[in-house]
Parts: C-alpha cells; sequence; structure tokens
C-alpha cells in the first residue's frame, strides 16, 4: 500500500467512526463500498487490495457529497516547503555565526566550532547505540506524548472552520495519520535535521572563506587557566583539527607552530589560512559528509515507506470490514484466570463484544486457568480467527508477576502476528464486597494498572454484570464505525 492509498484509508476511516449527521453516510452506503469493491478485486484478492479499493470507492462517494473534504489529501503537503525554509535557514545561520572575534582573530577553540564539534560527534555516537540496539532486537521507542499533543492540536486547527461534525472528523484522521505515519514522519524530519546540520556546518565554511578572502585574520587560542589547558588545547588542536587534514596531504601542526598558537606567549597569534582550511576539512570530514549521507539513508527510509506504507490491518475497524468480504465471523477468546464466570457475566461479555466488534461475534470462554498453570494454556488460547483476546482477573485478587505475569508473557509471546491480548479486570465482586467506596476502588485500579503498564498491556476496568461495560472499552481503539447505526 503506497502512502497515498493509506492516507484514502485512513480518512475513510477516521470518517465512517466519527459521528456523522443526517445522511452523510449510512449503513447502506458502508455495504456498497464493500460490496463494490469485493466484487472488482475478486475472492482471492489480498486483505491490502481489498482494504485500498474499498477506501478509495468511499472517499469517491463522501467528496461526491462533501467536496470540502477532497483538500484534507493534500493538507498534509505544507511541511514540504516548511522542510526547506529550515534548512535555508540553517545554512544562513551557519553563515551569520561569527567565529572571528576581536582583532581579526579566529579562536581556535570558540564555542561555535567545538559545540558543533561535539554535538554532532554525540548525535553520531547516539545513531551507532541505537543501530546495535536495533541489530541485537532491542524494540524501537513508542511515540512520545509531545508527538501527540501536536497530533492533536494540528487536528484541531485544520478542523477549526468546519462545523462540529467536520471537525471531530478531522481531529479523528489527524489523530490516526499522526499515529500510523509515525515511521514515515520520522524518516521525512530525520533527513530536514540531517540536511540542516549539514548546511549549517557548510554555513560556517562559506563564512569562513569568504570573510578571509577580504580580511586578514590570524588564528590562536586564549584561556583563563593556561597552564591546565595548555595540554587539553594542543591535544584538540593536534587529534582534532590537525588530525582529518593530515590525511589529505596537509601536514599536522608542528610543536613550534602550536606553540605560537597560545595568545598569553604570542599576542601576534599565526596566520589564519592553513587553520581555516583545517577547520574546512575537519567540519566536512566529521560534520557534513556523515549529516549528507545519514540524510540519503533516511530519503531512501521515507522512500521505501511511501511505496510500502506499513498499516495494521489486525485493527477492530479493518476486521470488521475484511470478516464482511471473507464472509468469517468474529469469534472472542475470553480467558478467565482464577476467577469463575457467572451467567451475569457471560452477558456483560456478549454485549461487550456486540458492541465492539459485531452483532453476530462470538464468544469462545475457556476453563478457568487455575493458579500454578500459568505457563501451560490451553491451545484454542491462540486461535488464529480470534481478533482479540481477553483475559479477564478479578478486582479482588492481589497482581504478582510470578503468577499472572507469567501468564501474560505467555499469551503475548505469540501476538506480534496473533491476536490482540487485552486484560479486563471485573470489578464486580469487589464493589459486592466492599461497596463502591472511591479511595479504596481507586488503590486497587492504579495498583493493577502499573501491572498492566509494566507488561505494556492495554486493559479496562468494568463491572462485567452491568449492561455499559462496554463504555470502559472506548480507549482501546476498538473503534466501531458510525455507518453500523441506520441513521435516517
Amino acid at each position: 500500500m503506497t502512502e497515498d492509498s493509506a492516507r484514502t484509508v485512513c480518512l475513510v476511516k477516521a470518517f465512517e467512526t466519527a459521528a456523522q449527521p443526517g445522511n452523510s453516510w449510512s449503513r447502506a452506503d458502508s455495504a456498497l463500498a464493500g460490496d463494490r469493491a469485493a466484487q472488482e478485486v475478486g475472492a482471492n484478492a489480498s486483505d491490502e487490495t481489498f482494504i485500498r479499493r474499498r477506501a478509495e470507492l468511499a472517499w469517491e462517494t463522501i467528496t461526491s457529497r462533501q467536496p470540502n473534504l477532497a483538500r484534507l489529501k493534500t493538507d498534509s503537503n505544507w511541511h514540504e516547503w516548511l522542510g526547506w525554509v529550515l534548512v535555508g535557514s540553517a545554512l544562513v545561520s551557519g553563515v551569520l555565526v561569527d567565529q572571528v572575534g576581536p582583532d581579526n582573530l579566529i579562536n581556535l577553540t570558540s564555542l561555535p566550532l567545538f559545540g558543533l564539534l561535539l554535538w554532532n560527534m554525540a548525535v553520531h555516537a547516539l545513531l551507532l547505540a541505537e543501530a546495535t540496539g536495533r541489530l541485537f532486537g532491542r524494540q524501537a521507542a513508542a511515540p512520545g506524548p509531545l508527538r501527540r499533543a501536536v497530533a492533536a492540536v494540528v487536528g484541531r486547527f485544520r478542523g477549526s472552520a468546519a462545523d462540529e461534525a467536520n471537525a471531530s472528523f478531522r481531529t479523528a484522521y489527524w489523530s490516526d495519520w499522526s499515529r500510523v505515519s509515525f515511521p514515515l514522519s520520522k524518516a521525512y524530519v530525520s533527513r530536514l535535521l540531517h540536511l540542516a546540520a549539514a548546511a549549517f556546518a557548510a554555513g560556517i565554511i562559506v563564512s569562513l572563506y569568504y570573510r578571509g578572502f577580504f580580511n586578514e585574520y590570524v588564528a590562536g587560542w586564549k584561556s583563563t587557566f593556561v597552564p591546565a589547558a595548555v595540554r587539553v588545547v594542543e591535544w584538540y588542536v593536534t587529534a582534532v583539527i590537525g588530525a582529518i587534514p593530515s590525511l589529505f596531504g596537509m601536514p599536522p601542526p608542528a610543536p613550534d607552530e602550536l606553540a605560537a598558537l597560545d595568545l598569553a606567549q604570542h599576542p601576534a597569534g599565526v596566520g589564519a589560512a592553513p587553520w581555516i582550511h583545517r577547520i574546512a576539512l575537519t567540519l566536512g570530514l566529521l560534520v557534513v559528509l556523515p549529516r549528507l549521507l545519514l540524510a540519503g539513508w533516511a530519503w531512501l527510509a521515507q522512500k521505501r515507506l511511501q511505496r510500502r506504507f506499513p498499516v495494521d490491518l489486525r485493527e477492530a475497524y479493518y476486521q470488521r470490514l475484511l470478516r464482511r468480504f471473507r464472509g468469517t465471523v468474529a469469534k472472542v477468546v475470553v480467558v478467565p484466570y482464577a476467577y469463575h464466570i457467572t451467567p451475569q457475566v457471560v452477558l456483560g461479555l456478549n454485549g461487550i463484544v456486540q458492541a465492539l466488534f459485531d452483532s453476530d461475534a462470538r464468544l469462545e470462554i475457556l476453563d478457568p486457568i487455575p493458579i500454578g498453570q500459568e505457563d501451560n494454556p490451553p491451545d484454542a488460547i491462540s486461535s488464529p480467527i480470534s481478533p482479540a483476546r481477553f483475559v479477564v482477573f478479578s478486582l479482588t485478587a492481589t497482581p504478582e508477576d510470578e503468577a499472572h505475569g507469567v501468564l501474560l508473557r505467555t499469551l503475548q509471546a505469540g501476538t506480534r502476528q496473533g491476536p490482540r491480548v487485552v486484560g479486563i479486570v471485573d470489578e464486580s465482586a469487589f464493589l459486592k464486597r466492599f461497596g463502591n467506596h472511591g479511595e479504596r476502588l481507586d488503590e486497587r485500579r492504579a495498583l493493577w494498572s502499573r501491572f498492566f503498564a509494566a507488561a505494556s498491556l492495554d486493559h479496562a476496568f468494568c463491572d462485567l454484570t452491568r449492561a455499559d461495560a462496554a463504555q470502559a472499552f472506548a480507549g482501546l481503539g476498538f473503534a466501531t464505525d458510525s455507518s453500523r447505526k441506520d441513521r435516517r
């Protein structure tokens, strides 16, 4: 799936899952888009092909009724020119950075030059450590709160001029698109930052040569702590500024030349021309060239993602469409752990499953897993046709890593390609025993929340004997499309 196709898919998903008034999108429209797509792609088409074609047909219908929404597919291109403004600004900033002090002196230990080299070496070391971590299987960090906040602000800005329903749709789209396009955005931003860093260093080089052409500069260094700084500065000048140029046939600085750089002993300094060449070669090889190579690598990653955009078709929205396309029924596996499921709880679970998936979705409730059998769950747990696995606990229990944690790790072992695992903490027994005491209830919830956070598992707290238990799953990504409600 290309980036453009994925954008269309996310637009249609947001439109169908956001509340739309009147007859802007009906259950019949949703079914018609699916039927037309199924007829065009054929029964043997891949899931991705069907989802893509259905989204294209649905978006044609949506934009024919609301033409103002069509520009949403091109609204996100504003960042292209903004990115080049960033690179251009970095180049200009590099040119304007004043490396020359009073008396036309180029201080070899000045903060702009030393700081630029130090910063870039730190970035290169960090990128190397990150690449090494990926090589050994360490997972990349999840998108942080800053990106999510920016996505929400952008979504509100995009929808500020629209009616309330369209604003809700636009906010949902930008939030979802920000999430799914994070790898692509990361590659794009990485490319721009590398180009900006290279441009900044190139600007400094241009500035030194341009100003040096029309002025006579001298080079040297100053320090408040002269005796202690001599060895450090000599090492820095020799090993950093002098080492790289020596690879290109430029001789390293001689001892007498190093001594002449000490302005405390030789106030006149030395001619700056050789040192400008050394600085230019050092910045070029340690900053400009690596950054350009990294920018090229990020560009290749960006193009690869644009051609093969990753969309997780295991999400509930896509699974619902695919079940209709394949003619299958959702079957949710329920795994009770040291927990007895009553008939009332069964009714509650049925209501949750039908609200989250389809009205004809089925439950498969397994026998409770007793304490001590956490690492040996039944084979039915790994059902490949199940869109989710619900692991049910009781709030009256205390989560323990040696028991509950072992079970969750066992279930999560195959979740990358298997059904999603969600923890459900039933509050019914706790409420019946202790009543609705807010402080005590909050303490128990906090205890379980910390446990699930450590396991990186989605979870919900609810009273499974209540008819409205499905509301607790609102923030877990089990999107129910608005087209399921037949609005006349």
